[in-house]
């Protein structure tokens, strides 16, 4: 659906619109939330994850040739772990409990993202993930919820389209300390799996944005999200004379979110589930032929004017946020998910990984930047000798921060293995969405 509307800004005498904005929609995902009858054997779930899957490519190939909407991503977001760990009666019980529903569902991911390519008949067919594969230490003893762990590290570095997390607490019921402990081991046991693994707190209701996404196994439905910074630079640098940036932004943002509010409506339709809105959050999605055509780090700059992590970046991040804010009210659209604004992933957005590695743009930097976005620590490598006591650090910062703000945060660390092979830019790569990245300084001892 292209961004354009009837809406006009009057400056002076002169009234401009947004016709000269006119371009496809990129959505990150659609993602459904689905519920698989429990008592299956795995063949039969198997089976089913590929129906459900199935069903929901066509129907997002169906949405893309009506309307110029393009899907990165197709997503299915399966009902947490939680109830099955809570009946294993060891360690090992539990880590065979997640295990087998990691090998399922990625068994069946291989073959919807073969579907995907037949059905789209496209080189840029969406890839399709599965997730909402969660634990919290609060709702299980501690054996559980380590063997929900030893299955998420010996399955997420050999895979490809699966996610997970765990809920490592919010206000309501506190920080779980001794789950912040056993998490820390093991995202520096995970190595490059985790990017595919992250630490919650708080929690952000039906985002279709992995690791985070999870389903309480309650209520079917379907959610949408944006991920397109690139035409909010289009819209900055081709706005019509005398309209500010700001305007610029807010109304491209504005008509974005009613483009995926109107595609994920049609797909819910089609899938006959519930449509449970937008998470208008922006995430850059990394294209190493342009790499910097689709980041909100630049976008950011626009904002600040000064070159990410330098003083007055923090102002204008605040300042880009209540635009974007404003544009999801004036837009109508039922929203969900993380509380708007943008996300700040170091190696899916080449400007950030820049600043890191120009020093510009430091750990402190990007947690203090979380008081007005909701990143976290976004997909950020650090170094191979980086220890579960430090990594434990970060999460109580992060921690710390949810807290402080009320806001769902996440941490996706990945520590690389010493042996790693970097670029010619002295960067992590971790190919397709996922991008490349310099490591992110914690310790000074770290190298």
């Amino acid at each position: 659906m292209h961004i354009t509307t009837k809406a006009a800004v009057t400056s002076g005498r002169r009234k401009t619109t947004m016709a000269d904005f006119a371009r496809t929609v990129l959505l990150r995902a659609a993602a459904v939330f689905v519920n698989i009858a429990p008592g299956l054997s795995p063949e039969q779930t198997r089976r089913a994850t590929i129906g459900a899957g199935t069903s929901l490519i066509h129907a997002a190939h169906r949405t893309s040739r009506s309307a110029p909407v393009q899907f990165a991503t197709l997503r299915m977001v399966f009902p947490d772990l939680s109830t099955a760990l809570a009946r294993a009666t060891s360690r090992t019980d539990a880590a065979e409990i997640a295990a087998e529903a990691f090998v399922i569902r990625e068994a069946a991911a291989a073959d919807l993202n073969l579907t995907s390519r037949e059905i789209f008949n496209s080189p840029e067919a969406p890839q399709v993930f599965v997730g909402g594969f969660r634990a919290a230490p609060h709702d299980l003893p501690e054996f559980a919820f380590q063997g929900f762990l030893d299955a998420a590290v010996a399955h997420f570095p050999r895979s490809n389209w699966q996610f997970g997390s765990v809920m490592l607490g919010n206000a309501e019921r506190g920080v779980h300390q001794r789950g912040i402990e056993q998490t820390a081991e093991a995202i520096r046991d995970l190595r490059l799996g985790g990017t595919h693994f992250a630490a919650v707190f708080g929690d952000p209701a039906h985002t279709p944005f992995m690791p985070a996404a999870a389903h309480d196994g309650r209520h079917p439905m379907l959610t949408a999200c944006l991920s397109d910074p690139g035409a909010l630079l289009t819209a900055i640098n081709t706005r019509p004379e005398g309209m500010t940036m700001d305007d610029a932004v807010r109304i491209a943002q504005r008509e974005m979110l009613r483009a995926a509010d109107v595609a994920g409506r049609g797909v819910a339709a089609q899938l006959g589930v519930p449509f449970g809105g937008v998470d208008p959050t922006q995430a850059p999605v990394f294209d190493a032929a342009a790499p910097t055509a689709n980041s909100i780090g630049a976008v950011v700059e626009k904002f600040s004017g000064v070159p990410l992590g330098l003083p007055g970046t923090k102002a204008g991040f605040h300042h880009l946020m209540r635009v974007l804010r404003d544009a999801g009210v004036e837009s109508g659209v039922r929203q969900c998910g993380f509380d708007g604004g943008s996300f700040l992933p170091v190696a899916e957005d080449a400007v950030i990984a820049a600043a890191v590695a120009s020093g510009q743009l430091t750990y402190d930097g990007i947690l203090s930047l979380s008081h007005v976005c909701c990143t976290g620590l976004d997909m950020a490598p650090v170094a191979p000798n980086t220890t579960p006591a430090t990594i434990a650090r970060v999460l109580r910062d992060v921690a710390a921060t949810h807290l402080i703000k009320g806001k769902a945060l996440g941490v996706r660390l990945i520590v690389p293995e010493a042996d790693t092979a970097l670029d010619a830019n002295g960067y992590v790569t971790f190919g397709g969405l996922l991008g490349a990245a310099p490591l992110l300084s914690l310790d000074p001892e770290s190298r």
